[in-house]
């Protein structure tokens, strides 16, 4: 992959494939092995998920073990246990189906099915010969007997007969290419249904995180076992939106520890710093760090660190430069944040030292990243607060071991409010010495780059009840009222809003993005009304909003003629305000089922 390190994956992270065992004549596959491992990733499959989400285009691979009826894993492993499991043979004998493979094949299915396992297929190798291609088909065949014997309406089509390509490549061709199809096939109809009840599970741990004895370490790592299970197939922006969901999570314990009583297991993250590691951004699982997790060893610095590395290890294999770096900005705010907030002693210096690696890191990452892929023209501005803040965090260091003197300065710059200010590109020099020495003056010199200036928008988000309901109660369909208001003048006037809502608390029902304009002579509000529906009681935060330019198709662009697609583009920070952002609303339990009316 371009701009990422090609060094060993790690074994718990991109070398995850989904694990198919094999019964039967095992060395009869073996001689298949390594051209189904080449055919499976060929070409992608389409995944229908549940619950409505939209089928996904996903490219699959796959590792075979022999089959272990003692190796069976537990359903809430998603990486370690087996996904699908392959009856072969080669069996043309009807007499020996009827003495012998019957019954290995029925023992087979019973272990299976001993385990809850409906996620199974039977495969019949022929040999093609050519001399008996002109004699009398046997009346029945011993796949119709295998079928006779075993399939019921569910599973007709978990019977398939293939010609061994080994031995007839020509011949094999089109049963070939049907035998990989519906390997592919059942792998993510395994996957789906496998999914489904480990994110019922995954609700329910979520839903006791107020509990006494609840552990976000041991939540983390499950839900982190998704997240994994998604990338594996591709799917890096929902594996993304998995480790949003844990930062977010942790943030609001953090947050909450400062009110209430602090959970036990908060405990862990704030032992002393006395050790921290530079964060690397790599698409690879830094495995040490998870270690520690695992163990409840890890340190803020620790937990932070890998959290951050994953999530942009998403945004390096989404080839997104610019949002690693607009990340970096508010981890180190939040991090060095919640060191405060939880007390957490640390070697002076250790902060800044740790904030002062994570943007070089960031700036190295996304400078090789974006020189790959041509977008170091996009990259340039969002680099300049991590050189400020890379800055300003050596000279916190330069005062752990300073010669007693300390020197200070402040300037302003002064801009008229009824005045449009134009780009601003600037150096800040000031030549300065100690007034007891000849020494030469020093030179201290600050470059800036001010782009933007004003807030153009307001976004104001408000949940309530629909009409008949007095309280927003969970399961219910609500009203997410969304207003946008422009409060300076600006040529952008088409807009699309995006609701970006946390799917282990809302439910987004109908549409989640829309474009609406803003007329420049109006200074009235753009409102919408979207469904929306609690998953859980509680304080819930409010669904987030994110606003972008929309630029129609066929519209001229500065850097190229004209483009033939719509788009969006990113609003600078500062110029939409999100006024709900931190708010929440308060939701009720489901009403009891006797308060309901019977009439509706």
């Amino acid at each position: 992959m371009k701009g990422v390190d090609s060094s060993p994956a790690d074994p718990e992270g991109m070398t995850n494939k989904p694990i198919i065992t094999c019964a039967g004549d095992w060395n009869l596959f073996c001689t298949l092995e390594a051209p189904l491992v080449a055919a499976i990733p060929q070409d992608s499959c389409e995944w229908r998920r549940s619950y409505g989400r939209p089928p996904k285009s996903v490219y699959l691979e796959a590792s075979f073990l022999k089959f272990n009826k003692d190796k069976v894993q537990s359903e809430l492993n998603l990486l370690k246990r087996p996904i699908f499991h392959i009856y072969w043979t080669d069996c043309v004998d009807v007499e020996y189906y009827k003495t012998t493979l019957r019954e290995d094949i029925e023992l087979w299915l019973k272990q299976l099915e001993k385990t809850g396992i409906t996620d199974w297929m039977i495969v019949l190798v022929e040999t093609y010969d050519i001399r008996k291609t002109n004699k009398l088909l046997p009346r029945t065949t011993v796949l119709d007997r295998i079928k006779g014997d075993f399939a019921v309406k569910q599973t007709e089509d978990r019977f398939l007969s293939v010609i061994n390509p080994i031995k007839s490549e020509a011949r094999s061709a089109e049963s070939w290419r049907a035998l990989v199809a519906k390997v592919r096939h059942f792998i993510l109809v395994a996957y789906n249904k496998a999914l489904i009840k480990f994110e019922e599970y995954m609700r329910e741990q979520r839903e006791k995180r107020n509990d006494p004895e609840w552990d976000f370490c041991k939540y983390f790592i499950l839900q982190e076992q998704l997240a994994f299970v998604l990338e594996m197939l591709g799917l890096y922006e929902e594996a993304l939106v998995q480790y949003d969901e844990l930062d977010a999570l942790f943030s609001q314990f953090v947050l909450n520890s400062n009110v209430t009583e602090s959970p036990k297991w908060l405990d862990t993250f704030k032992q002393p710093v006395t050790a921290w590691q530079a964060v690397k951004l790599t698409a690879l699982v830094p495995q040490h760090l998870r270690d520690l997790i695992i163990k409840k060893k890890a340190s803020l610095l620790d937990f932070r660190s890998y959290l951050f590395q994953r999530q942009s290890a998403m945004l390096l294999l989404m080839f997104k430069p610019v949002e690693i770096a607009s990340r970096c900005i508010t981890v180190v705010h939040n991090t060095l944040m919640e060191l405060s907030l939880l007390g957490v002693s640390a070697v002076e210096g250790a902060a800044a030292c740790w904030a002062l690696l994570a943007c070089a890191e960031t700036l190295r990452a996304v400078d090789r990243l974006a020189a790959t892929n041509n977008a170091l023209d996009m990259c340039t501005p969002v680099q300049a607060p991590l050189l400020h803040n890379a800055k300003d965090k050596s000279q916190n260091l330069q005062v752990v071991s300073p010669d007693g003197t300390t020197v200070s300065f402040m300037w302003e710059l002064l801009k008229d409010p009824l005045v449009k200010a134009e780009p601003l590109k600037a150096t800040f020099t000031v030549e300065y010495r100690p007034l007891d020495t000849d020494e030469p003056y020093r030179t201290f010199s600050c470059p800036f780059d001010i782009q933007d200036y004003m807030t153009l928008f307001v976004i104001r988000t408000k949940v309530e009840p629909s009409k008949g309901s007095d309280f927003c109660r969970a399961s219910q369909v609500c009203c997410l009222h969304l207003s946008v208001q422009r409060v300076n003048e600006t040529e952008y006037t088409s807009l699309m809003y995006e609701v970006l809502a946390d799917q282990t608390m809302w439910a987004v029902l109908g549409r989640t993005a829309g474009v609406i304009t803003m007329e420049s002579s109006s200074g009235s509000p753009a409102d919408v009304c979207l469904d929306v529906m609690p998953l859980a009681a509680g304080y819930l935060p409010l669904p987030t909003v994110r606003l972008s330019k929309y630029i129609a198709a066929n519209t001229k662009d500065p850097k190229k003629d004209i483009s033939a697609h719509p788009r969006l583009e990113p609003f600078s920070p500062g110029q939409v305000y999100h006024a709900g952002k931190a708010k929440q609303v308060h939701v009720l339990p489901p009403a009891p089922k006797e308060h309901i009316d019977p009439s509706l």
